[in-house]
């Protein structure tokens, strides 16, 4: 199977490849897997701070990994729900390897340092949950 190597929505920046990266992210993801939701409800669902989570939030949805689905009013005040921008995410090697820093997940850094022959990273939901796969060309698999 042929990937483009972006996201099924808009490219990825080198922000939102380091932001997929972290485990937090995928926790996000998670939370909003089947609805979209308000940062008050991930943070209820992560059980953490909401100023810290609706900060994280932003950041995902100003480097595209999240989007606003649309807004209600709750308690007098405008509730953004948001919901990932696309179903998977892929990270081409290329763009990974641009993107070393204290940020990347320790299995990725791991990947780098055995010079991992994987030509890509797929972020995917499941239908249930948000999962990391490896991509592989088929010449390396000795197709």
């Amino acid at each position: 199977m042929q990937y483009e190597f972006q996201s099924s929505g808009a490219s990825l920046s080198l922000t939102a490849i380091r932001l997929l990266s972290r485990r937090r992210t995928i926790e996000i993801l998670n939370a909003i897997a089947n609805e979209a939701r308000a940062a008050v409800e991930i943070a209820n669902t992560l059980d953490d701070d909401l100023g810290r989570v609706w900060r994280y939030v932003h950041r995902l949805e100003k480097a595209g990994i999240l989007t606003v689905k649309s807004q209600r009013r709750r308690g007098g005040r405008a509730q953004k729900l948001y919901e990932p921008s696309a179903q998977e995410f892929v990270v081409a090697a290329i763009t990974r390897e641009q993107t070393v820093s204290h940020e990347l997940s320790r299995a990725l850094m791991e990947s780098l340092d055995r010079h991992d022959s994987s030509v890509a990273e797929r972020f995917f939901f499941d239908g249930t949950r948000w999962r990391v796969e490896k991509i592989y060309s088929e010449i390396a698999r000795g197709f």
